[in-house]
């Protein structure tokens, strides 16, 4: 008798012990769950940033691929390109090259692209 009026009393608190206990576990397990989703997120963007920040090289050829012939108007177009997006350092190696093996007209464009930077 005396442990069913025991049990009786206990058994309220017995649930309320567990229903406490199974919302811990489901807020741990949530919060480790969107802790991993976090981490991901912020390696995907890492990684998107250092692909972002890789710098193209184009080789020689390259440029005699896409010149046709004229490879020197070919690279002053291409500085002209690099500054239009914002890359002033691989611009200005182009126009240095152009300075020193252009003919008089390109080094002056070069030149004026130059003073520009």
């Amino acid at each position: 008798m005396l442990i069913k009026k025991i049990y009786s009393f206990w058994l309220p608190f017995k649930m309320s012990i567990t229903l406490v206990a199974i919302t811990f576990i489901i807020l741990f397990i949530t919060k480790k769950i969107k802790h991993k989703q976090l981490n991901r997120i912020k390696t995907q963007a890492t990684s998107q940033n250092k692909l972002a920040k890789k710098t193209i090289l184009i080789s020689h050829s390259d440029i005699k691929a896409i010149s046709g012939g004229d490879e020197l108007a070919t690279q002053l177009d291409l500085a002209r390109a690099y500054i239009e997006l914002g890359n002033k350092k691989i611009a200005k190696q182009i126009l240095q090259h152009v300075l020193h093996y252009g003919s008089p007209v390109q080094k002056m464009a070069a030149n004026d692209l130059m003073t520009g930077l």
